[in-house]
């Protein structure tokens, strides 16, 4: 199982991979980018990236968003200004606008099973 990824800030594309292969595991979906391993929620709706040092969490059911630097142990909320997480086909998008970035940020995902 594989997946094409795009992500967006104010709509212009910082990052572009095709066929990355992905798995699923208790309905949580897990793929690496970039050294980074990342996990898509649909049940709940929850986006998480994540690191040995740092894990971004976006709850976009509850608009909620959490950074954990590890290493310290510590939690930082971050506002959530706009949220929304579409399904369609194969395709889904996360789309959000957190406090610390003045920025749109999209996720468009498409599953290519």
């Amino acid at each position: 199982m594989f997946l094409d990824i795009k992500l967006l800030k104010n709509d212009q594309i910082m990052l572009e991979e095709s066929n990355l292969p992905y798995e699923i595991t208790n309905d949580i979906i897990h793929f690496k980018l970039e050294n980074f391993d990342h996990y898509l929620d649909r049940a709940h709706k929850i986006f998480k990236r994540e690191s040995s040092e740092f894990c971004f969490t976006i709850d976009l059911e509850n608009e909620k968003c959490t950074y954990q630097l590890k290493e310290i142990g510590g939690d930082f909320d971050i506002i959530v200004d706009d949220s929304f997480w579409e399904e369609f086909e194969n395709t889904l998008e996360i789309h959000y606008v957190i406090e610390t970035e003045d920025e749109k940020s999209k996720i468009i995902i498409k599953f290519n099973n």
